[in-house]
């Protein structure tokens, strides 16, 4: 996976450049098939914007987050990020093909919670 990390408006130490491509790599070992990812660190008003966008195989994920601090941007960006892909992953697995039995079974059941 390629990991891209670009700044606006500033410089970022490369200490804490590292620390960013360290932990961009666990996603790597969550997710399979991933190409790409990006983080963007902008500064804007005293505030850091940081964007983390992920492209893969049948995926295309971006999660933002803002804050006074360069890290609990990026890490609050990062945990949305996780989330996603958690959230992605197991839908993909629990996708399964219903019987007609279990069907009906849940439209009794969704009309029972409605009265």
């Amino acid at each position: 996976m390629e990991i891209i990390v670009a700044s606006r408006h500033f410089k970022v130490q490369k200490d804490v450049k590292t620390q960013i491509v360290e932990e961009m790599k666990k996603f790597d070992t969550c997710a399979s098939k991933l190409t790409t990812a990006e983080v963007i660190l902008n500064n804007i008003h005293h505030n850091i914007h940081v964007e983390i966008i992920i492209r893969g195989k049948h995926l295309n994920c971006k999660s933002e987050a803002e804050t006074d601090d360069l890290l609990k941007s990026f890490y609050l960006a990062f945990k949305k990020m996780r989330n996603q892909l958690d959230k992605r992953r197991t839908k993909v697995k629990n996708h399964r093909a219903k019987h007609i039995g279990d069907l009906e079974l849940w439209q009794i059941n969704k009309k029972q919670r409605a009265s």
